[in-house]
């Protein structure tokens, strides 16, 4: 699993670069595209919580998934806060408008930002 900011152009295109900012989105080996609550059902389903995945599948309960990830969608910046989540978005924006651009200057930019994150966070 990578962020679709670093994905490789392709797989990754402008109009699923932009769908991204959106959704959550899967590409899954046989060419499929899921989105949004049935891109979450599948990575549980592909961590192993099948049972679960199959049970929150189920028309009633896809409606409940489907409105529940719209309602951490919409406030993941709140979501990210209260679990300090560690990427920056804005980083992670600019890391893809650049590897879009210019895929080699990206991961080498992206590989030294890396690099002295570690350094930094090393005792």
């Amino acid at each position: 699993m990578i962020p679709f900011q670093r994905a490789p152009y392709p797989p990754m295109t402008p109009a699923l670069f932009e769908a991204c900012h959106d959704a959550v989105h899967v590409l899954t080996s046989d060419g499929r595209v899921l989105r949004a609550g049935r891109a979450v059902l599948y990575l549980f389903e592909f961590l192993g919580w099948r049972r679960l995945a199959w049970f929150l599948a189920l028309p009633p309960m896809l409606a409940v998934v489907e409105l529940g990830y719209r309602f951490v969608a919409n406030n993941r910046r709140y979501f990210a806060n209260v679990f300090s989540l560690a990427e920056d978005p804005e980083q992670l924006a600019y890391e893809g408008r650049l590897l879009a651009e210019n895929p080699a200057v990206a991961r080498a930019e992206i590989e030294q930002a890396e690099r002295h994150a570690e350094e930094r966070d090393t005792p």
